[in-house]
């Protein structure tokens, strides 16, 4: 009875009321805003605008340092990313693809990912690492996996360098599907301190670095509402959308005492959103 009663509680809107979160992006909706006819090459460009800018958040940030975990390393953090995408109308006064897309009109100032981080070194200076994202205020989320690989660490004086490839995939929209390849390469170095003389056993780790994210998408609607998203256009797949490479820089640091981290990491792309992101976790 307790756990029924502590349910309830926990539930304080009626069930139905999660059929409509306020920030889905409604593909179909797009074609119609504060009850006027949006055109739809008009709602097919801001498509394209909106999945350019969310695959730059959904995509794998190159959250750890250079300098790899190790054969019997392990590693599971949380943190939030914080993707600062420009929501408001558009210069002219014309409605942006984001408030197009939202249920309410009413998007939201940026896109938040609290994110569930687990990483795993191997033999050779490699490991391998799964994410798990919401996007906050959606029914939708992010799933990546990812591998990096050291050809240089540990050589003192020489910084580290590492690479990492990612796949991401944003799910739980039935109307759009976006994954990413992500590829990047960090330098940096990981340097000892300690608050007692002679005993350093915390780290601190810089680096930067860059790489492109690849983004693939595609609408899926229902024959009635592909007809009028696609009106006019003769293309010969016209679900499948016309994205371009991301090229990205970013920078990060790492602090680890004993096996407690904390991390923040930024990365900026000239064709999508500004992203940060700041978390702690434990290394084993």
């Amino acid at each position: 009875m307790r756990a029924v009663l502590c349910l309830a509680l926990c539930l304080p809107l009626p069930l139905p009321a999660l059929a409509a979160w306020p920030d889905d992006i409604d593909v179909a909706g797009m074609l119609e805003h504060d009850g006027s006819a949006v055109a739809p090459e008009t709602a097919r460009g801001q498509l394209g605008i909106i999945a350019a800018e969310l695959a730059g958040a959904i995509a794998n940030q190159p959250l750890a340092p250079a300098r790899t975990l190790g054969v019997a390393g392990f590693e599971l953090s949380a943190g939030i990313t914080l993707a600062f995408i420009d929501k408001s109308a558009n210069g002219d006064g014309t409605p942006s693809g984001w408030q197009l897309a939202d249920i309410d009109e009413d998007p939201g100032a940026s896109t938040v990912l609290p994110t569930l981080t687990v990483r795993k070194g191997l033999p050779g200076s490699l490991e391998v690492g799964a994410r798990s994202s919401w996007l906050a205020s959606t029914r939708q989320g992010v799933v990546g996996v990812f591998a990096r690989a050291a050809p240089v660490e540990g050589y003192e004086p020489w910084p580290d360098l590492s690479f990492q490839v990612g796949y991401s995939a944003y799910v739980g929209n039935p109307e759009l599907k976006l994954s990413t390849v992500d590829l990047s390469a960090s330098l940096g170095g990981t340097f000892a301190f300690g608050s007692y003389p002679g005993i350093r056993q915390a780290q601190f780790s810089p680096y930067i670095g860059g790489g492109v994210v690849l983004p693939m998408g595609r609408t899926v609607l229902d024959d009635i509402d592909s007809e009028a998203f696609y009106a006019g256009d003769s293309s010969a797949s016209p679900e499948k959308l016309q994205l371009s490479a991301q090229p990205k820089i970013h920078g990060g640091l790492q602090v680890t005492n004993s096996t407690v981290l904390f991390r923040m990491v930024g990365g900026w792309s000239p064709q999508s959103a500004p992203t940060f992101h700041a978390g702690m976790g434990f290394m084993f």
